[in-house]
């Protein structure tokens, strides 16, 4: 356990962090002396052209292809895996503490409702909660204050899988009073079956916290071994909550050839990728928690290169695209940039911001995830490790 947690404080450290207002400077001070923040004018050329009418039946007919094609990119149907069918005994959770005469939840009477599902032990919540690193927010807490924000379109259930139904109850107990846990309006599940549970949902080794986040039509949208921190469940849950398509939009590429970047690259249109899983991240060559993530985002891409396309758009308006491809070719070089699978894009200035397009806040590392159909699933500010990717993306694929 010791050492899983070690890993995910070395991976995540940085990950919570976020280059915003103040710490907009405190970043750039850090990795780049000379460096002032300038306000965010930058901006992304929508995709405006038509295509002209001719009278060349040629033409006609390629242009009726075209379409057909585009239209049989748009039909593409996410099919998302089905959350098993389970039911488990609840403890009964009152202002006077738990007991063991609790309902049975049904996850098949949940339709309608987001529901959370959080396997957790008694040891993550306790004594070894100083090796997590620090931004992470004890997650039943974290789920508390989900519920408390979204009453009952969400439904928080917490499977215990470390103690017998009967020393769960005793434990929440002795040491929920001081937590207020007892006063949560959300589900404590009695412990006996849940090893059963965990299997279901295709955990396995270590019992470790871990979370499933399903829809309100009974498909997994987040499942994942690992911790959760409070910017990966509100961009999953707010994606749910407030459903959008991801906005038209075409943007100039930086070519990689030879490891070696150039301005001459490719032109990005989203509406070509219909049918992939697309991620969109903003990034600056001056912000730490950016840099920290993007090894995260080769490493997921490159496993995954024929469903999934990274798209990496730097977002330092008052740099040209040849000043970020020369940082590319020099400083990114040298903590390896060069090898990565990731397409760069710098979208310039005067034109559609597609970051405000977006809808982020001004701050950075910020990543939008779209979906084969284009609706966007994940939609937050915060650095994302390859776990927390793999949370969002893997029940796509």
């Amino acid at each position: 356990m010791k050492e899983i947690l070690k890993k995910i404080t070395a991976a995540t450290m940085a990950m919570t962090l976020l280059c915003s207002g103040a710490a907009l400077a405190a970043c750039k001070d850090k990795n780049e002396d000379n460096a002032t923040p300038q306000s965010q004018n930058s901006s992304i050329s929508e995709e405006s052209s038509l295509v002209e009418e001719s009278s060349s039946l040629e033409e006609t007919s390629s242009t009726e292809e075209t379409s057909s094609s585009t239209d049989e990119k748009e039909e593409v149907v996410v099919t998302r895996k089905p959350c098993p069918d389970f039911s488990v005994q609840l403890l009964k959770n009152e202002n006077d503490g738990f007991s063991m005469d609790g309902e049975t939840f049904e996850i098949t009477k949940q339709l309608g409702k987001i529901v959370v599902i959080h396997f957790w032990t008694t040891r993550i919540a306790t004594e070894e909660m100083q090796l997590i690193p620090q931004g992470f927010t004890p997650e039943i807490p974290l789920f508390n204050s989900l519920k408390e924000k979204h009453k009952e379109d969400v439904v928080v259930l917490n499977i215990n899988l470390d103690k017998t139904s009967e020393e769960l109850c005793a434990w929440l107990n002795e040491s929920a009073p001081a937590s207020g846990w007892n006063g949560y309006d959300m589900y404590f599940a009695q412990g006996d079956l849940a090893e059963d549970l965990w299997g279901k949902f295709d955990f396995e080794g270590e019992h470790f916290s871990s979370t499933v986040i399903v829809n309100t039509e009974g498909e997994i949208v987040y499942s994942q071994k690992y911790i959760m921190y409070s910017h990966v469940l509100n961009g999953v849950i707010d994606s749910l909550m407030q459903p959008k398509q991801c906005p038209d939009f075409t943007v100039n590429t930086l070519k990689c050839k030879n490891r070696y970047y150039s301005t001459d690259g490719a032109t990005f249109d989203i509406k070509e990728q219909r049918g992939k899983v697309v991620v969109v991240n903003f990034w600056a060559t001056w912000c730490g928690p950016c840099l920290n993530e993007l090894p995260a985002f080769d490493k997921f891409q490159s496993e995954h290169k024929d469903d999934v396309v990274m798209l990496a758009i730097n977002k330092e308006t008052e740099k040209t695209a040849k000043q970020i491809a020369n940082w590319l070719n020099d400083d990114g070089y040298k903590i390896g940039f060069a090898d990565y699978s990731l397409t760069f894009a710098h979208y310039g200035t005067n034109e559609t911001d597609l970051y405000k397009l977006f809808g982020f806040a001004d701050a950075i590392p910020a990543t939008a995830i779209i979906d084969q159909e284009g609706n966007v699933v994940y939609f937050g500010l915060g650095g994302l490790s390859y776990e927390m990717l793999d949370g969002i993306i893997s029940p796509l694929l």
